[in-house]
């Protein structure tokens, strides 16, 4: 079930008029209910059969906050857990990976291996809900949050289905007490939610899904690649892969709003920032600072000198990489951008704007590793990069001239907002700020319409999100 398919509209409205149902007893606990049943059904649509590996994730990492409170063997319980839901995760999505890189490592030295691999589906949003958990169980262990006596409001928090399948990973300091309390219907918070909504769905229909055209055709067919067309195709997918990722996350905060949650920002115009560093404390803002708490810091960081805080990066980087897919792509993905964390930084000169297309640079050239299936494609298309044929093929790649330059106009008001929002403040552009019925009805609709005429629709608009697959 996709934010922006029209099974989604129907189910959410459905959610929405039994969460805001004038009840005088019990709400909250019907609230919580309704957030968890809609959880369940949300992820069900995709596989029921997954059901079991939500429940267990959120039993086994529930239990263990009750048992590490109450000082029952606190560290034995916390890494149990740990190990258990890492676990399930290995099996589905690095069991195979791990036993063919083995066999392949055997098979340089001559010793010719047969390793057993597993035929099963990676679950979506595995890697999302399972991160989530464990955040919970070790903050608990740790001391940071108090353990969660209510099991509805714990399982509703990890199946919280706005941000289930692609995040952003909510941590349970900001999520979870709110599923401690009754919620009354606000208007500017429903105001403000609706806004995101249509704005994530303007980023993802209009924007993003219409560069999609253009980047699948060409890599599609690498072969017939020429220069103009690679360095399109890899300024293309860097936004769509930005807006794509982006719009999912601004409509699950909208849809949180919508619902009475505050849901964290995921993305704060990553295109602006200085520095990789920056670049990184504003792009998959939940992830990031996920390794940076729980792998980096715990490493030592940057307390222990550069050598030691080079091979935390490194980690870091890695498991980053490895996160978002079993692939040598995505894995050699992770370690150049932990290598221009730690070196391109260097030499950039502080607060200089230059510094923001040379990090847009950089970080476009990685993504070829990301969108390559393997290595082989993506070292062909950076081959392609040096062939030089004109201009005339550019319309065999799904977008004619006038759409193309469309979609160039699109990324460049894109980033005129965002430099505005960078100078002025993002007060600028909310739309909560301008109290008025009227205006607020008035934008709403011009929106819609400009989603409407412009969005491009794929079979049933049902073109799914990026990271549905990590």
């Amino acid at each position: 079930m996709l934010f922006n398919s029209y099974t989604f509209a129907i189910f959410f409205m459905a959610v929405f008029i039994l969460m805001w149902l004038p009840l005088k007893r019990y709400r909250w606990e019907w609230q919580n209910i309704v957030i968890l049943v809609a959880g369940y059904v949300f992820y069900a649509w995709w596989d029921w059969r997954f059901l079991a590996l939500i429940f267990l994730t959120s039993l086994t990492s529930w239990v263990s906050g009750l048992l590490i409170e109450r000082a029952v063997y606190p560290r034995l319980v916390s890494g149990l857990n740990i190990a258990i839901n890492i676990g399930i995760l290995f099996c589905f999505k690095y069991f195979n990976f791990f036993i063919n890189g083995f066999v392949g490592l055997f098979s340089l030295f001559g010793i010719s291996m047969t390793g057993c691999t597993l035929d099963v589906i990676l679950p979506v949003g595995i890697s999302f809900y399972t991160f989530q958990a464990l955040s919970y169980s070790i903050d608990v262990y740790r001391g940071r949050i108090r353990a969660c006596h209510d099991p509805i409001s714990f399982f509703a928090f990890v199946s919280f289905f706005p941000a289930l399948v692609a995040g952003p990973i909510e941590r349970a300091q900001n999520l979870l007490p709110q599923f401690e309390y009754e919620k009354n219907f606000d208007y500017d918070d429903a105001i403000e939610g609706a806004f995101m909504l249509l704005y994530g769905l303007f980023l993802k229909i209009v924007i993003a899904d219409r560069l999609a055209v253009f980047v699948d055709n060409s890599w599609k067919d690498i072969a017939s690649l020429t220069t103009v067309p690679v360095l399109i195709s890899i300024i293309f997918f860097a936004f769509q892969l930005y807006l794509d990722f982006a719009s999912y996350s601004e409509i699950a905060k909208g849809i949180g709003r919508l619902l009475g949650f505050k849901v964290m920002t995921n993305f704060r115009r990553p295109y602006q920032s200085r520095s990789f560093k920056e670049f990184w404390k504003r792009w998959h803002i939940s992830l990031s600072s996920w390794f940076m708490d729980y792998v980096y810091i715990p490493l030592g960081g940057n307390r222990k000198g550069e050598a030691r805080r080079f091979m935390n990066l490194m980690i870091v980087f890695f498991l980053s990489g490895l996160w978002h897919g079993s692939s040598w792509t995505f894995v050699l993905w992770g370690v150049l951008n932990g290598l221009f964390v730690f070196a391109v930084d260097r030499f950039l000169r502080p607060d200089k704007s230059v510094n923001c297309i040379i990090i847009f640079i950089c970080w476009a050239l990685t993504l070829i590793l990301f969108r390559s299936p393997d290595l082989f494609s993506a070292a062909d298309f950076i081959r392609h990069m040096f062939i030089f044929n004109g201009f005339e093929t550019l319309s065999t790649y799904g977008l004619c001239s006038s759409e193309l330059i469309f979609s160039i106009f699109l990324i460049v008001a894109l980033v005129m907002c965002e430099i505005i929002q960078e100078k002025y403040g993002e007060y600028i552009l909310r739309i909560k700020n301008y109290n008025n019925y009227i205006f607020h009805y008035f934008a709403a609709v011009l929106v819609i319409m400009l989603i409407v005429l412009f969005g491009r629709y794929g079979v049933g608009n049902d073109s799914g999100f990026i990271y549905f697959q990590f």
